[in-house]
């Protein structure tokens, strides 16, 4: 009688010759061998992923294998996903590439995926013009809402960067990468008007709409016979000045008078 005992998580298979009873007998005639054949036990390995729009992992679902055996499972996140790790704990690793050693025991585990953040900046060309809500990490196809606020005398004109809409706030669907997004500001037109009072009596710079802050050079030349006394504005007596433009329409008004002559009358006796 010979008799095959398997080690604890294997079972028997056969002898070699053929025999599948574990205990067997056999006639002694001359020196002979019998080998016992012992394979590992199987058990049940399931894998998945914890949202299958994140990413996916293979193999997947139920597969049998035997006690001790390498098992190779690769996840992949989508765009916009991260891999985490395995539901079945830190020891599992982060590796995207994962050898699992049958245990002795059925195994349930997921590829674990999360939403990728992305940066999103906002900026604007010069703070003096204008602000606009301000960026930071958004999570993947979420909807980020942008509001530019224009300072007094600038308007808002749109967004840079490529952005094919002007709406203001401007809701952003975060892609799959880091994006800028600026807001664009314009100063706005004011009307610099310039006049010369007495009329007749000089010429100044003609004016028109000019653009907020921007400095406008303005020059009174007074006519023959007339001469140039100060800005009504009480700028001075010099007739060249630079009016920087406020947020307001203005007259800029140069006042002249008639020049006067000294007249030296003498006498023949």
């Amino acid at each position: 009688t010979i008799v095959a005992t398997p080690k604890s998580n294997y079972h028997f298979v056969q002898w070699s010759n053929g025999s599948t009873d574990a205990t067997t007998q056999v006639r002694v005639v001359g020196n002979a061998t019998y080998t016992a054949i012992f394979a590992p036990d199987e058990y049940k390995v399931t894998t998945g992923v914890n949202i299958d729009t994140m990413g996916t992992v293979s193999p997947s679902g139920l597969h049998i294998i035997g006690y001790d055996s390498a098992y190779v499972v690769t996840a992949k996140p989508f765009e916009g996903y991260d891999f985490v790790g395995w539901s079945d704990g830190a020891a599992a690793g982060t590796d995207l590439v994962r050898t699992y050693i049958g245990a002795a025991r059925d195994t349930v585990f997921n590829a674990v995926f999360k939403i990728h953040e992305y940066n999103v900046t906002t900026s604007v060309p010069s703070a003096t013009m204008g602000s606009v809500t301000p960026g930071g990490k958004k999570p993947y196809k979420s909807e980020f809402c942008i509001t530019a606020t224009a300072n007094e005398g600038f308007e808002f004109a749109g967004w840079g960067n490529g952005v094919p809409r002007d709406e203001n706030p401007y809701c952003y669907r975060v892609a799959a990468r880091d994006t800028n997004i600026q807001a664009l500001f314009t100063a706005k037109q004011y009307l610099v008007e310039t006049k010369a009072e007495p009329d007749g009596m000089g010429d100044v710079t003609p004016g028109g709409y000019k653009d907020y802050l921007s400095n406008f050079n303005v020059e009174a030349v007074a006519r023959p016979g007339y001469k140039f006394i100060g800005w009504k504005d009480g700028y001075g007596a010099y007739p060249n000045r630079t009016y920087q433009v406020l947020g307001k329409d203005t007259v800029l008004r140069a006042r002249f008078a008639p020049a006067t002559y000294n007249i030296l009358v003498e006498s023949n006796s």
